[in-house]
């Protein structure tokens, strides 16, 4: 059989970026397949991804986005708009674009209108009053700042009036009449009463002065001794208990003199002695001993044993930390001394006499003797016989074997091709017993049986290499196939299961797809309506789109073509001057004169005359036209440049006026 050889060594990549192939073989010599020997399996090509890095991509810049709103409404604000590197944007290394990515532009130039402001109020004048509220009054200007440019007037009055010196005229005040006393602080020992005035008559308002004076008077009342009730002191310390343990009492007495009563006062309530509790714990308790229990069993019933009793510490037990019982719980004594009696025992037999026969059964005898030990004491005598009797030499006298008939032919070891088959007999006839001889030869015979040819089932041969894949790239299949040779099949046998080939999927790698152009948008419209001007249009690289690798689509996505160049009609005698507006570049010469000054210098020739890229008319620097090398065809950039031409052709088709 064959068998691959080593692989050799991987080719080129067919790409230098964005994912390319490259391939290594091995070839069936090691050895080559020979005779009947089968291929090698598998492929003898192999692939491999090589170049996986992305392309780089160089960025370029998108339209320009709307203005955004004015900083300002007026007096003179700014307007800005933004684009995006995105165009493509720049990925994988690629450069990043050139120019600014905001473009500003004045905007609500015109002056703002002032409305008038109020200057600070002046200082009031004199108050018309000293008290009971007079007024005063202050001014102001609008002239913080003065009304302008149709600002409005200062809303609301130049003048304004305030209440002073509102507080009312000073009133003195004058007392009342006394009034009644009120009832004595105390009903007897001595107390007070007083009477008062009030500052009413009239009462001082407005910082008049109050009264002079005090507004109550006080006298003396109750002068008369008052009863005191009688009070107890402190209880004495308790007396000794009347008993050391089990519960007695104790008591104390107190004196009613804290105070004594006088002056009719009452005597102390309750009584002056108290008594309580002592002493409560229990007394200790010694244990004593109850009556004794009567004795056990005996030991033994013969030959001396011994027998217990016992007695409790019960009567009392033991209680309140009293000691224990005194002496022993238990008592022990000798019981049933007397000798036990001994019953006699066989000692050991005698050995067999001889059998009275040799064989089909006799008999034998032996003795023996009640001294194992001798009965004493009254003990009863050795049981049973002294003497013993068995049979002997009981197996059978020999009989020798004989054969009973042969049995039938068993089943053939095989169904064709050559088998055996078996038959036996048994030594049965009679069968050898007690000894006797077997019977003589074998107790089996065999013959040959099913001596026709086999059928031979085939079996398939090995499987052989696969086959070509059906496609190089994007999932293709390839075959395999095998025979039933491995044998083939033979008188009457089964042909081969299954199917003679295979299939398998190959060569499923995706495809490298190289992008095409797909066909011609509109034109667009023209750049001007006379005199010759420009129009372009576009296409797509996607019929198809460069995928999985692919080299994009070669050529420019855009192209342009002349029109409109019939001649404008023929204006009035005199000088002309193309006045852009602010924020645009005024091209030296050719029919685009207006662009915006952001594409001046940026490499892209937007001026039809190039003369934004020129470092003598658009002031561009040496440096930066050497770094632009030429650049002014880029495609992509001249397409954004048409299209902003057109929009400042249209907004200047107002703008040539005669000098």
């Amino acid at each position: 059989n064959g068998n691959w050889g080593g692989w050799g060594g991987w080719g080129s990549c067919n790409r230098n970026c964005g994912g390319g192939t490259r391939s290594r073989s091995r070839s069936c010599n090691n050895p080559s397949p020979a005779g009947s020997g089968s291929g090698c399996s598998g492929s003898s090509s192999q692939s491999s991804s090589c170049n996986t890095h992305s392309c780089a991509v160089h960025g370029n810049w998108g339209g320009w986005g709307s203005w955004a709103s004015c900083t300002r409404s007026c007096g003179s604000g700014t307007k800005t708009r933004y684009r995006s590197c995105n165009n493509p944007a720049p990925s994988n290394g690629g450069n990043q674009c050139s120019g600014s990515s905001s473009h500003s532009t004045s905007c609500n130039t015109h002056s703002c209108p002032i409305h008038g402001g109020w200057s600070s109020w002046g200082s009031y004048g004199s108050c018309s009053k000293t008290c009971a509220s007079g007024t005063k009054t202050r001014s102001r200007s609008c002239n913080n700042p003065a009304p302008q440019h149709g600002g409005n007037s200062c809303s609301g009055s130049s003048s304004s009036s305030a209440s002073c010196n509102t507080h009312s005229c000073p009133i003195h005040g004058g007392w009342s009449s006394w009034g009644s006393y009120g009832s004595c602080s105390r009903t007897c020992g001595g107390g007070s009463k007083s009477r008062s005035r009030s500052c009413t008559n009239p009462t001082p308002q407005h910082g008049g002065n109050s009264c002079s004076g005090s507004g109550t008077s006080s006298t003396s009342c109750n002068t008369h001794n008052c009863p005191i009730n009688g009070a107890w002191g402190s209880w004495g310390s308790w007396g000794t208990c009347t008993v050391t343990c089990g519960g007695g009492s104790q008591q104390r007495s107190r004196a009613c003199d804290s105070p004594a009563p006088q002056y009719g006062g009452s005597q102390c309530p309750s009584s002056s002695t108290s008594t309580q509790a002592c002493n409560t714990h229990h007394c200790p308790i010694d244990g004593q001993w109850g009556n004794w229990g009567a004795w056990g069993s005996c030991t033994v019933t013969c030959g001396g044993g011994t027998q217990d009793r016992s007695r409790q510490c019960t009567n009392p037990a033991p209680q309140y930390g009293g000691a224990n019982c005194a002496g022993s719980g238990s008592s022990r004594q000798d019981c049933n001394t007397h000798h036990c009696p001994i019953d006699g025992a066989w000692g050991g037999w005698g050995s067999w006499g001889s059998c009275t026969v040799t064989c089909g059964g006799g008999i034998q005898n032996r003795v023996r003797s009640c001294d194992s030990p001798a009965p004493q004491y009254g003990g009863a005598a050795c049981p049973s016989f002294s003497s013993s009797t068995q049979s002997c030499n009981t197996h059978n006298c020999p009989i020798d074997g004989a054969w009973g008939s042969w049995a039938s032919w068993g089943t053939c070891s095989l169904t064709c091709g050559g088998g055996t088959q078996d038959r036996s007999r048994t030594c049965t006839n009679p069968a050898p017993q007690y000894g006797g001889a077997n019977c003589p030869n074998s107790a089996t015979s065999r013959q040959d049986c099913n001596t026709q040819n086999c059928p031979i089932d085939g079996a398939w041969s090995s499987w052989g290499a696969w086959g070509t894949c059906t496609v190089t790239c994007g999932g293709g299949t390839q075959v395999k196939t095998r025979s039933c040779t491995n044998p083939t099949p033979q008188y009457g046998g089964a042909i081969c299961t299954g199917a003679d080939s295979a299939t398998q999927d190959c060569n499923t790698q995706v495809c490298i797809i190289d992008g095409a152009w797909g066909a011609w948008g509109a034109w667009g419209s023209c750049t001007v309506t006379c005199d010759g001007g420009q129009k372009s249009r576009a296409r797509i690289c996607d019929d198809p789109a460069p995928a999985n690798g692919g080299l994009p689509c070669s050529g420019n996505s855009g192209e342009f073509d002349d029109c409109n160049t019939q001649s404008c009609p023929t204006v009035p005698p005199g000088q002309y001057q193309q006045l852009c507006p602010a924020g645009w570049f005024t091209c030296e010469s050719g029919a685009m004169t207006c662009i915006q000054e952001v594409f001046k210098c940026d490499c892209s020739r937007e001026c039809d005359d190039g003369s934004d890229e020129t470092e003598g008319y658009a002031g561009c620097s040496a440096s930066l036209l050497l770094a632009c090398g030429g650049a002014s065809g880029l495609v992509q950039t001249t397409i954004l440049a048409v299209v902003c031409l057109i929009c400042a052709i249209l907004i200047n088709a107002q703008g040539f006026i005669p000098t």
